[in-house]
């Protein structure tokens, strides 16, 4: 029964994901759908932990419950600075790695709820290729490009290319869960698998170039690099000159969507503007904090505490939005909760890198992926949706046939 309560939730989250357009007490419908589930699952986890049938509470779960805590604590001293949705958007997710990491049952049930994830990509996938198709589903037009951006079914354009690039990187592991699996018949990808990975393909590597989000294609060529070297780096050789043929062929578009960067290095934009104008904002943020008072330093601006990039606003409070992941932490969460979130992916990765062979690498090459893309932008933290499903993907490296596993070898 909560087997299949859990598959269920894994098929449902790709859909919960999509925009619903209604926002209760600043919302979306769908997400507090997904704030119900994370109810059920946290009461269930709790009966579970006092009769002794969850996972033992580890140093990973420990770190998360700690920063969790940390930022509930901040943001009800400076309730006034904070946003209750925002919230909940940085602490749901890990919170997630710790209650469903107890009901993986083993490596095939993982198997089974990551291949209903991927079914339920396919639904925002192709809806928001239709809308394109039809000309729809449009965020903007840029201005200085011409270039013509979608979001989808998503909020955002970033929300779509980055659940794109999780598809595609989730359909990867997908496939290397039914080939590395000991007792696999000789049919491991069955009709429908080949199916269900052609779709993903096609539609997401399609849906991921119209969102034109960088830090998603950037984020994929690394998982795709990192995951291939260790199995074959014939083929990192193989791709790297494909990609320099390919780049060397798109460049008149290529050089639309690096506009910027092209700007810079031609001498007809600062330094500091590259990237979005990502250094300055960096450098601004910075100096925002520099000048808090020594107790907004340790427990940061407060959660949701941010305006646009390039406000007008005068003062200490004029936060711009960091495209920063890490940057974003020590904003709103000051320098304890930026020291928490570290210490966590120091813990995440050395957990990965101790479990067995079949299965680190396509899990390091998806944490270094996010951890990139969290650096570049704002990413798996902020972005409520492809935060959990990367947390709901990380449980299985403390499910108990895991840690089982670990200690036999």
């Amino acid at each position: 029964m909560l087997e299949s309560f859990t598959s269920i939730f894994y098929f449902l989250r790709p859909i919960l994901s999509i925009d619903a357009n209604t926002r209760l007490f600043g919302v979306d419908a769908l997400d507090i759908v997904t704030i119900g589930f994370m109810f059920i699952f946290f009461l269930v986890w709790v009966g579970k932990l006092i009769r002794g049938g969850a996972q033992p509470i580890s140093g990973i779960d420990f770190t998360i419950i700690m920063f969790c805590a940390w930022c509930v604590s901040i943001s009800f001293i400076y309730f006034e600075k904070s946003e209750l949705s925002e919230v909940a958007k940085f602490i749901l997710p890990p919170l997630s790695y710790v209650i469903l990491k107890s009901y993986i049952r083993d490596r095939a049930h993982f198997i089974r709820c990551m291949r209903w994830m991927l079914i339920a990509f396919l639904v925002p996938t192709i809806l928001s290729v239709a809308l394109i198709l039809q000309g729809n589903g449009l965020d903007k037009v840029n201005y200085w490009t011409g270039l013509a951006r979608y979001q989808g079914v998503f909020v955002n354009p970033h929300n779509f290319g980055h659940s794109m690039t999780f598809m595609l990187m989730l359909s990867a592991i997908y496939v290397w869960f039914k080939y590395s699996t000991p007792e696999r018949p000789l049919n491991w990808l069955t009709k429908s698998d080949k199916l269900l990975i052609a779709l993903v393909l096609l539609f997401g590597l399609f849906a991921l170039y119209q969102s034109y989000v960088r830090t998603a294609w950037f984020g994929l060529l690394i998982f795709v690099i990192i995951f291939a070297y260790k199995y074959n780096k014939k083929w990192v050789v193989a791709m790297l000159v494909g990609g320099l043929l390919v780049g060397f062929l798109a460049s008149p578009i290529l050089k639309l969507v690096f506009h910027d960067v092209v700007e810079v290095t031609e001498g007809e934009r600062e330094t500091e503007r590259i990237g979005s104008g990502r250094p300055y904002i960096w450098g601004h943020n910075l100096t925002v904090f520099s000048e808090l008072t020594f107790d907004r330093q340790l427990a940061g601006v407060g959660i949701g505490n941010r305006d646009k990039i390039f406000s007008e606003q005068q003062g200490n409070e004029n936060i711009w939005n960091s495209h920063n992941d890490f940057l974003e932490v020590m904003m709103q969460t000051g320098v304890v909760g930026f020291l928490l979130f570290a210490w966590l992916q120091l813990l995440v990765y050395r957990r990965i890198r101790a479990l067995p062979s079949r299965d680190m690498y396509p899990f390091l090459a998806i944490f270094l992926t996010v951890v990139f893309m969290n650096f570049a932008s704002n990413s798996y933290v902020v972005r409520f949706s492809v935060g959990q499903m990367f947390y709901m993907l990380l449980a299985y490296i403390e499910s108990k046939s895991v840690i089982q596993s670990s200690r036999r070898e």
